[in-house]
């Protein structure tokens, strides 16, 4: 599996509420991880699993570990490379509608 190939690089385990937002080409938020490598600096690659521990992207850190540790809202991640397959999960994500004038 492609998780072997990336153990050498450090990591990003994410809600499942978020997999398939990333896998559509959104970019991860804050409220969307749950764990992080330490020591994890801006500019690092990192793979971006699941909680089960599957591959869902690879992406580039916007911020520091202590950074993403202390905010609470925005990106902290930019995805590079999506490689799983959308809708792979369930779709627990919403797009804002446009109402009516």
């Amino acid at each position: 599996p492609i998780e072997f190939a990336l153990t050498e690089i450090k990591s990003v385990v994410i809600r499942d509420s978020a997999v398939d937002a990333l896998c559509h080409g959104a970019q991860l938020a804050i409220p969307g991880i749950l764990q992080i490598s330490p020591n994890l600096s801006k500019g690092d690659l990192v793979g971006v699993y699941t909680q089960k521990g599957e591959v869902v992207a690879l992406a580039e850190s916007l911020l520091s570990e202590n950074e993403i540790k202390d905010a609470t809202k925005g990106y902290a991640f930019t995805t590079n490379r999506i490689i799983m397959a959308p809708n792979t999960y369930p779709k627990n994500w919403r797009t804002k509608t446009v109402r009516p004038k």
